[in-house]
């Protein structure tokens, strides 16, 4: 009995490293995807910032050049 005792006891042990392991995993990967989101809400950002500059590039050589016809 003693033997099945030892080896639960080393078992439980084992398991419960395991989900720290775990968790510690998940808490990672939280941070991770925080990140990402992140990283996304500022391409995003930044990408709105870029086709406004365009528009407003491609609006001036409009006004410039009305006819679209370049350098005639």
């Amino acid at each position: 009995m003693e033997t099945s005792i030892g080896d639960f006891q080393r078992q439980l042990a084992e398991n419960t490293a395991s989900i720290t392991t775990l968790q510690a995993t998940v808490a990672e990967l939280a941070d991770i995807a925080r990140l990402h989101q992140r990283g996304l809400r500022i391409l995003q950002r930044e990408s709105e910032l870029d086709r406004a500059e365009i528009r407003r590039i491609w609006e001036y050589l409009l006004r410039q050049n009305p006819n679209g016809r370049g350098g005639d």
